[in-house]
């Protein structure tokens, strides 16, 4: 009821914008539903623009066109809504979602690694939290700039990086005279940061596409690249930071 009697006092002045700061806070499922329904509504009629302050990520997604996420005092991406709740292109966006368990109630929830620290001066303000970060991220101040259509992104890296990208990948083992196609045309991408699945009965290929993936199984055809280079018979897993596999 509180929250009706203030925007109804907010409304009376008939605003061109209206600002709704954590607008379903402390509010039980029910009531946060009819707060949702009944903004969209006004808005509607009314035509006023709106920005809404939330960290509720089903408030932003009901409510919202477009969106800017801010991280200590700096925004870090910008987008469309449905575009950047799909794909977020920056590691603390992408943190943010993961530990949003209204967006996929059987989700993971990763959360984002380690706390906030304070008095960084210098570099990027995500840098000792972020899982792609380089040396230069912790001098180099990242730019807010387009990197996509529509989609703006504060990152020395151009977002989120895809570091193994695998594609036609064909592998054919022989068996008793036949030939058995254990890797027909596959691909595969990974994103910093990022867990991916493998599935299938036994003998649909999953290992040996994980074994190509890591330089330890050769291929007929295709390619595999790992950090923008190629992934040869195990040169990306002698190397630090490489690529390892467990049996």
């Amino acid at each position: 009821m509180r929250q009706r009697v203030l925007l109804a006092m907010a409304l009376a002045c008939d605003p061109a914008v209206l600002i709704a700061d954590e607008p379903t806070s402390s509010l039980d499922a029910v009531a946060k539903s009819e707060i949702l329904e009944l903004l969209t509504e006004l808005q509607r009629e009314r035509k006023f623009a709106l920005i809404v302050i939330s960290h509720e990520v089903g408030t932003i997604a009901r409510l919202t066109s477009r969106l800017t996420i801010m991280y200590r005092g700096r925004v870090v991406e910008e987008g469309l809504t449905k575009e950047v709740l799909q794909n977020p292109m920056h590691t603390y966006t992408r943190g943010l979602l993961f530990s949003a368990p209204a967006l996929n109630p059987y989700r993971d929830l990763w959360g984002i690694p380690r706390e906030i620290t304070p008095g960084m001066r210098d570099g990027c303000p995500f840098y000792p939290r972020c899982s792609q970060h380089h040396p230069n991220c912790a001098t180099e101040k990242p730019v807010l700039e387009y990197i996509a259509p529509g989609r703006k992104v504060a990152c020395n890296r151009q977002g989120i990086v895809t570091l193994l990208q695998a594609a036609g990948i064909h592998k054919t083992y022989g068996f008793q005279g036949r030939r058995l196609q254990a890797c027909d045309n596959c691909g595969l991408e990974v994103r910093a940061g990022e867990v991916v699945a493998l599935i299938g009965q036994s003998g649909s290929g999953k290992s040996t596409l994980a074994g190509i993936l890591a330089g330890v199984i050769d291929r007929d055809a295709g390619e595999v690249l790992f950090q923008g280079e190629e992934v040869l018979r195990n040169n990306a897993t002698r190397r630090k930071q490489g690529i390892q596999m467990v049996f």
